[in-house]
């Protein structure tokens, strides 16, 4: 019976992301801090995306998508758990990238941290593609946890100019990668409801 409900909570999650709109999200989410990296006195417009992130998604949803396909409140995580694997995740991607800078330079310096930042930032972020992969089931999700991996990996060897430029590579790619994939996924299923 346990497995019946973990299949129903399954759908529902799968439900609420089917649409592309939460990549659409993600790639504004990402182009912000993307513009502003360069100038740290402009960081704190981080801020934005992130409180509109959620009540934006469930008005647009609520006014195109839900009359389309119903409605289905997907079963939250407990907030001490979720937070938990957030931390011990983020925390393990980090000791993994710093251990591996050392093994690969020796050192751990700032300029070799600021080189590897791609890395660092694509992992956390696969950290939340792998979760909507294995909750949603959605294979989407695996692709671009590769494609994220792939970049930031590469982009540890691109000797940028600039002080985050690499990092500023990595989100407007990112980015775009994202909106391209959420306006497919998007249109695909304006075409299908």
């Amino acid at each position: 019976m346990n497995q019946a409900f973990r299949e129903i909570d399954r759908r529902a999650f799968r439900h609420d992301m089917v649409d592309g709109l939460t990549e659409m999200a993600m790639a504004l989410f990402f182009l912000v801090p993307a513009i502003t990296v360069q100038n740290p006195a402009f960081n704190w417009m981080i801020i934005f995306p992130i409180l509109a992130f959620g009540p934006l998604l469930k008005r647009i949803r609520a006014r195109h998508i839900y009359p389309r396909i119903g409605y289905v409140e997907p079963r939250g995580e407990k907030p001490g758990e979720l937070f938990r694997g957030i931390a011990l995740y983020s925390l393990g991607a980090a000791i993994a990238v710093a251990v591996g800078v050392f093994v690969w330079r020796g050192q751990l310096t700032p300029g070799l941290v600021r080189q590897v930042s791609p890395l660092l930032a694509s992992l956390l972020f696969g950290g939340g593609l792998l979760y909507a992969a294995g909750r949603s089931g959605l294979r989407r999700y695996y692709l671009l946890f590769g494609i994220s991996v792939a970049l930031g990996s590469g982009l540890v060897f691109y000797s940028a100019p600039g002080r985050y430029q690499s990092l500023q590579i990595y989100l407007l790619v990112m980015a775009v990668i994202l909106f391209v994939v959420g306006l497919a996924t998007l249109l695909h299923f304006l075409k299908t409801h």
